[in-house]
């Protein structure tokens, strides 16, 4: 099974975030990171991200059931096999 697709650009953002479930952002800085959370937020797409990825968002995000951050790898581990992490 593929687990990553690469779709290059997208005219319509919207109808990509209506066809995933979850977004996984294990980044801890970079270019975008803060945009890509938000985007996935505002569409109603859960966010999995580190505690450094959400401290980029943090303001009006603190009370979102659609955010969770984990920082080690056992714990995201748990989450993505365990957990529904849908909305």
């Amino acid at each position: 099974c593929e687990l990553v697709d690469y779709l290059g650009f997208l005219e319509d953002i919207e109808s990509f975030w209506g066809q995933i479930d979850v977004l996984l952002s294990p980044h801890l800085f970079g270019s975008g990171t803060r945009i890509k959370l938000l985007e996935a937020i505002a569409s109603g797409v859960p966010v999995l991200t580190h505690p450094e990825g959400a401290r980029l968002i943090t303001f009006g995000t603190e009370d979102t059931p659609l955010l969770r951050v984990v920082s080690r790898a056992e714990e995201w581990a748990h989450a993505l096999l365990t957990e529904d992490l849908r909305a």
